[in-house]
């Protein structure tokens, strides 16, 4: 934990950045998405079952050209595409990640 703010520099010019519980997803001005931090519930979309991530790890299977908009949540991601295209994963209990469950 630090009580100070603490400059992070991965040589990653980011342009949109969101926070959930344990985990940190954002957007670079290219259009790439990263995501660090815990993984427990898939919450970093990235197909790895390690529990952390202790540095930016790219999610590779985006499947738009242009992120709007991205959320975290307890232990879940989400992202908007310029089209209006809604993409969510990680925990999806309760309905938390807006998917039709049977």
């Amino acid at each position: 934990m630090y009580c100070f703010p603490k400059f992070c520099s991965y040589n990653i010019s980011i342009r949109l950045v969101a926070c959930g519980d344990a985990h940190t997803c954002f957007v670079t001005y290219n259009d790439y998405l990263y995501a660090m931090g815990a993984n427990e519930f898939g919450q970093l979309g990235i197909d790895d079952p390690v529990r952390y991530k202790n540095s930016p790890v790219l999610i590779e299977n985006v499947p738009v050209r242009h992120v709007s908009q991205i959320a975290c949540g307890g232990n879940s991601s989400f992202l908007c595409s310029d089209e209006g295209a809604v993409f969510s994963w990680g925990e999806g209990q309760h309905g938390a990640l807006g998917l039709q469950t049977l």
